[in-house]
């Protein structure tokens, strides 16, 4: 799924999630490979489809149908060998995995256009940067297990997934990357000087 924003004549388009569709009835259930959540689709009697589980910033959205999409976006990208992509990437970072527990600085990290940010009073917020914005795609509460950080999006009702390294940087497990070939985020010592806006 791209989505594109538009601003001032610039059209900034972003890939938080792909993956494979199967349909049910007219609910349609899109399995993402980045994140390995589900969001549900329902198709109503205007051919709309009503986002009924999905990342935080679709909650009470729909989609409309607009035109056909452009194959050139998508010529370059094959959906099977990103996924066996993603299935050796996760083995290689749960082979990193450290028993103990980790502490990480409370703060944004940067991996990319895609930043996470994570609050000490438990919440958390994944936004794509864009010009001196930063989109945000999902926003919920944090919590920490055996050096693995859980980032909660209620909408979603899924956590994504995150390693505590030594060094302090987060490795994602499971997580909107954006086509990022790197799992790995840095923590910005100055914090960042962007302004978060919803969609």
């Amino acid at each position: 799924m791209k989505l594109s924003l538009i601003s001032d004549d610039i059209v900034f388009n972003m890939f938080p999630f792909y993956g494979y569709v199967r349909k049910e009835g007219n609910l349609y259930y899109l399995k993402d490979i980045p994140t390995n959540a589900e969001i549900v689709l329902e198709k109503d009697k205007s051919a709309n489809f009503n986002i009924k589980k999905g990342f935080s910033f679709m909650q009470k959205k729909c989609l409309t149908y607009e035109d056909k999409a452009d194959s050139d976006d998508f010529s370059w990208f094959d959906i099977d060998v990103e996924n066996d992509k993603k299935k050796k990437d996760v083995q290689s970072v749960r082979d990193k995995q450290l028993p103990d527990k980790l502490k990480f600085r409370f703060g944004e990290y940067m991996n990319g256009n895609v930043h996470v940010s994570l609050e000490e009073n438990g919440s958390y917020t994944i936004a794509y940067r864009f010009q001196e914005y930063l989109i945000v795609i999902s926003e919920g509460k944090w919590s920490t297990r055996n050096g693995i950080l859980k980032l909660r999006d209620p909408f979603l009702n899924y956590s994504f997934t995150m390693l505590t390294s030594v060094d302090r940087k987060l490795i994602a497990i499971d997580f909107p990357n954006e086509l990022n070939e790197e799992w790995i985020y840095s923590f910005v010592e100055e914090g960042n000087k962007y302004k978060k806006i919803n969609l």
